[in-house]
């Protein structure tokens, strides 16, 4: 479901330029005779485009047939190979070539002139080894479709990357896996580096809730409800105990409940006494939370009372059911930046500091770079570059217009899911971002909404939302919450025009549709002899 929408996806309703057939030498595809003018001229049908043709040799009106480019010198000469676009013509068309006729090439050259794609000889050898050990060649070969028409290079590492990108394992799953499987590796260096920043991806909320609970706790040591500074300082006692007194005594001043002061106070905390015995605070309380989150609290942490553990319980469920926008933004900003989606860009930016080195992808690099490790763990890690590299080439800039792809692990109200977002909007004249138009494609999978998708189009700062979900309750649910929506958008000077609410399925329909539409013609008067 989620690669047909993504496939779907329109950026923005802008139509950019489409690609003319390009006429290289060597290339091969199946054209159709539209008309047949005096003078031996005819018009052909190549794909989306129309052309005039001088033609040399006797063609039928209608009829379709097999082209190859035979020069590019100059005038262009089109070399006639056949007719008919079907299995037995296509062994001819790749006994011509020179290649043979397994199963595969005539599965890849047949696929690509039904998809009306120009091929070579060179093409069809190149894929046929990529699709030599696939186990659905229809649907990796998708995947080289999507290479052509946005005219990447053939590339094997390219076609990787893509193909990890079709993945359907989630990539918090796949951070969960290689974890587990980095535990059974000898512990060097490289390897506890990953998995540190790995724990670090996973725990972007629990940290936000750990310096809440903190705050907390210490606000209730001190508290005049005795009922709340009893249960607080009985926790802060035994979740410290090998915390220095001081660290309890100290009071440093909030100025604000956000989380980066909060931060800040630990931070403070932290330069005053053993920066250790906090950062040992810090990782009991994150234990504590995971233990919660799985509900394994009363096993694993004996020394609490009952109603310690009720206490706690309380206290991280109700943060985690009350996630903001500001909290969302910074799981959202830590966890793009840890993944080091764009760490090209920022060696190339900081080259001459270590602002890179804490990213989990140059990690990953480097472990494969590296000898001596498990191959179960190498395919892996090898599977994980691939598909953050996936990530990129599916981001491009097209002149003024933008698009970007992201797949990053989050904790939602303590569910830990994937957001996939899929952004296209366009550059103003001084090169920033127009905040007034942009095409925004949200995918998640939700604890208890399931598959929902959001998708949101801004039109000159009037915004449409459409919500895709199956389950029949959540219009009534959301429609609560869709006045404050409103008000918030408002205070950022937007509108909201309307927020709609469909099945999943719809989606699809309106993607086929925009791109039924989008396909037009182009009239290009060259003459080419054939």
């Amino acid at each position: 479901m989620l690669s047909s929408i993504i496939k779907g996806f329109q950026p923005l309703n802008i139509k950019s330029q489409d690609n003319t057939f390009s006429f290289q030498k060597g290339k091969i595809f199946f054209g159709q005779v539209k008309n047949i003018y005096p003078n031996n001229f005819a018009l052909l049908q190549i794909g989306n485009q129309s052309l005039i043709a001088k033609l040399e040799v006797p063609l039928t009106n209608g009829e379709s047939y097999w082209f190859q480019v035979d020069s590019d010198d100059g005038a262009i000469q089109l070399k006639l190979l056949s007719n008919k676009q079907s299995n037995n013509n296509m062994t001819t068309i790749l006994k011509q070539l020179s290649l043979p006729a397994t199963k595969t090439n005539l599965e890849i050259a047949y696929f690509l002139s039904k998809e009306q794609i120009p091929f070579t000889k060179e093409s069809i050898s190149k894929i046929s080894g990529w699709l030599s050990q696939s186990t659905d060649i229809k649907q990796d070969i998708k995947i080289v479709k999507q290479m052509l028409e946005n005219d990447l290079p053939l590339n094997e590492s390219i076609f990787k990357s893509l193909l990890a990108g079709e993945r359907k394992e989630p990539i918090h799953y796949q951070l969960q896996n290689l974890q587990q499987l980095l535990s059974k590796e000898a512990q060097t260096p490289t390897v506890k580096e990953i998995q540190a920043v790995i724990n670090s991806i996973t725990n972007i909320q629990n940290k936000q809730i750990v310096a809440n609970l903190i705050q907390d706790l210490k606000n209730g040591a001190v508290s005049d409800n005795k009922n709340w500074q009893k249960i607080s300082s009985s926790i802060l006692q035994k979740l410290g105990k090998e915390i220095e007194s001081p660290f309890l005594d100290s009071k440093p001043t909030f100025q604000s409940n956000t989380i980066h002061n909060q931060l800040e106070g630990l931070r403070e905390l932290a330069d005053i006494h053993n920066p250790s015995n906090t950062q040992k605070l810090v990782d009991r309380l994150l234990n504590v939370i995971n233990q919660i989150n799985s509900k394994e609290l009363t096993n694993e942490l004996p020394s609490f009372t009952q109603q310690e553990k009720d206490f706690l319980k309380g206290i991280v469920t109700n943060m985690k059911q009350s996630v903001n926008g500001k909290e969302f933004l910074h799981q959202f900003k830590e966890a793009t930046k840890s993944l080091g989606l764009f760490y090209e860009y920022q060696v190339s930016v900081h080259a001459e500091n270590n602002q890179v080195k804490d990213l989990l992808k140059p990690l990953l690099v480097k472990f494969l770079q590296e000898s001596d490790h498990v191959l179960e763990v190498r395919d892996t890690v090898e599977g994980m570059v691939n598909k953050m590299n996936g990530q990129q080439i599916q981001m491009y800039d097209n002149g003024p217009l933008q698009h970007l792809f992201y797949e990053i692990p989050i904790q939602l109200f303590g569910y830990q899911t994937n957001l996939t977002m899929q952004w296209s909007g366009k550059k103003k004249e001084d090169g920033k971002i127009d905040p007034n138009y942009c095409h925004i494609l949200f995918y998640l999978h939700l604890e208890h909404l399931q598959e929902t998708i959001v998708e949101m189009k801004v039109q000159n700062r009037v915004i449409n939302v459409n919500v895709y979900n199956e389950l029949p309750e959540i219009k009534e649910v959301a429609l609560k919450i869709v006045p404050v929506l409103k008000k918030n958008l408002e205070e950022l000077h937007y509108q909201l025009s309307a927020v709609h609410f469909m099945g999943k399925s719809s989606l699809l329909e309106v993607n086929k549709k925009e791109n039924n539409n989008s396909v037009s013609q182009i009239y290009t008067g060259v003459d080419i002899r054939v």
